[in-house]
């Protein structure tokens, strides 16, 4: 009988103790997949981030390459002589705004 009630509470040591590790190593888990996903976003979040800056500098790319051509350009070297250098085509009206 003593055997008996021995093994019983043995078993019962070995169950408990079985469980406190199902436990602690289920808590791990879940520990870990909740930070996991926390970082997922995070990278998430960041590439986002980046994804939308890659697509600004692209839109900016496009707008210089744009400038150097429209630069290499007759319209450009016609705008640019009229407004630095004030010069007129000879077909060119000419109004006077100064008021003199």
């Amino acid at each position: 009988m003593q055997s008996i009630r021995m093994r019983k509470k043995r078993f019962l040591i070995f169950a408990l103790a079985v469980t406190v590790v199902l436990a602690a190593a289920t808590c791990f888990v879940a520990v870990n997949a909740v930070r996991q996903m926390n970082k997922l976003g995070e990278i998430n979040s960041e590439y986002d981030a980046l994804e939308q800056r890659y697509n600004e500098m692209l839109r900016d790319e496009q707008r210089l390459e744009f400038m150097i051509e429209y630069s290499g350009s007759k319209e450009y070297l016609e705008q640019q002589a009229r407004e630095r250098f004030g010069y007129v085509l000879p077909d060119d009206i000419i109004f006077d705004t100064s008021g003199e």
